[in-house]
């Protein structure tokens, strides 16, 4: 058996048991404070969580533990690093060091972004000097590991931030396919560069959630995804929420329901008449734009084609345009959605 082999059935034998061979992974929160006042936000999760989420850890909020199959990946993925690292070293012929190093940034004063390396990429005449990343992934998705660092949210953002705080300029991410008993059995690699607006996305996500603490307002996000340590505490939950008896609140609330109801049943009528219309037309043969006069009136019937400028993203694909790295998510502004409960 060779150095390998004695490796994935070390990480086999840790898996059934539910054992990390590091130890334990760091069950933190996404932000969480350190003896001397400093905030942190851990480079990991800061990438992927929405900004109500981060405000939730911020604020003192406690997390949910993650589903038990994230557990067992996750337990899976810790056991398979080492293992996709030799095999990287062995196939690839790289030379890797500094496992498990710290990194950190400053984004203003008594906040930081912090996060461990998986290793850094000694340079020479084939490999560039860089960062290591390390990710093991199900077989379902091996198929997918051409999208590289846009595989899973928070891949791209996680390791942009490393790069940022070590200084490097280039990266390598290792892909390790897990197999039976959820051991790396094979691996591909795909490199990446630094990009500065990444980080510039990430920190301005942590100054709203900085500035929204100190005016000591709410984030608000609808978006419960899942996996998400805070997916109870989204707004559209009916868990745990307060109910207050209010008369007037509660004669609001009846009104905002029934013209809701009246505007969908007028929505409705409109569309049924509007298609009658325009079978008349057809019927008749009347084409572009008319007046139409009878006894309750003169209307002008305008027969529209709208249309919009939209990006052609096969084109663009086409082309080697990396589609992800120009789509970002924006919060708009908030609005109140009324719903009768269901008892």
């Amino acid at each position: 058996m060779n150095f390998i082999e004695e490796l994935q059935a070390e990480a086999r034998h840790a898996n059934k048991t539910g054992v990390r061979l590091d130890g334990g992974g760091d069950d933190r929160p996404p932000v969480y404070q350190t003896d001397d006042g400093t905030w942190v936000y851990r480079a990991s999760a800061v990438g992927k969580l929405c900004d109500r989420a981060l405000w939730l850890a911020r604020t003192g909020v406690p997390h949910s533990p993650p589903p038990a199959n994230l557990q067992t990946a996750f337990v899976q993925s810790a056991n398979g690093e080492a293992v996709a690292i030799a095999m990287a070293e062995d196939k690839y012929d790289i030379q890797v060091y500094g496992t498990q190093d710290t990194m950190s940034i400053d984004v203003q004063a008594g906040v930081q972004i912090r996060g461990s390396i998986d290793g850094h990429l000694k340079g020479d005449e084939t490999w560039l000097e860089g960062l290591l990343e390390v990710k093991c992934i199900r077989s379902e998705d091996w198929a997918k590991r051409g999208r590289g660092i846009d595989l899973y949210p928070g891949w791209r953002e996680q390791v942009n931030l490393y790069m940022k705080g070590l200084g490097y300029k280039h990266g390598v991410l290792v892909m390790g396919r897990k197999g039976d008993g959820g051991v790396v059995e094979d691996i591909a690699y795909t490199n990446y560069e630094y990009d500065p607006r990444v980080y510039a996305v990430v920190r301005n996500k942590i100054l709203r959630v900085e500035q929204a603490v100190a005016d000591g307002v709410n984030i608000l996000c609808d978006d419960e995804k899942w996996g998400c340590p805070f997916w109870q505490l989204h707004e559209g939950t009916q868990q745990d929420l307060e109910e207050i008896h209010d008369q007037q609140a509660d004669t609001i609330s009846a009104q905002i329901i029934r013209a809701q109801g009246n505007k969908k049943e007028a929505e409705r009528k409109i569309t049924e008449l509007k298609a009658q219309l325009d079978k008349w037309r057809t019927d008749h043969h009347v084409g572009g734009t008319v007046i139409i006069v009878g006894k309750t009136g003169r209307y002008k019937v305008t027969q529209v084609t709208p249309s919009k400028k939209v990006w052609d993203d096969d084109k663009l694909a086409a082309d080697g345009i990396d589609l992800d790295a120009y789509r970002t998510t924006q919060q708009s502004n908030p609005y109140l959605l009324i719903q009768p409960e269901e008892d």
